[in-house]
């Protein structure tokens, strides 16, 4: 692959990375508001479903940062082949 692909490919990750992070924050705040007073059963359901989403973007972080290093290794192996 073509260096200037990789670049554009790690910099499209990165990005996504920034609004996983993001979202885990907004995430992280709503569970905590709706986590103080549960006081009916529908912010209960929230609750565990906002818990469920940030679980996942957790997840989807941790595999975001090891497509970049995946792309970062295939650049270093271009660039000692050069």
């Amino acid at each position: 692959m073509d260096k200037e692909i990789l670049k554009e490919k790690i910099k499209n990750y990165i990005e996504i990375r920034k609004n996983l992070w993001t979202a885990m924050l907004g995430l992280t705040g709503g569970v905590t508001a709706l986590s103080i007073a549960l006081d009916n059963p529908a912010k209960i359901g929230f609750a565990i479903t906002g818990a469920i989403f940030l679980t996942l973007t957790i997840i989807s972080i941790k595999l975001t940062n090891e497509e970049i290093n995946r792309v970062i290794k295939q650049m270093e192996k271009i660039r000692k082949n050069d």
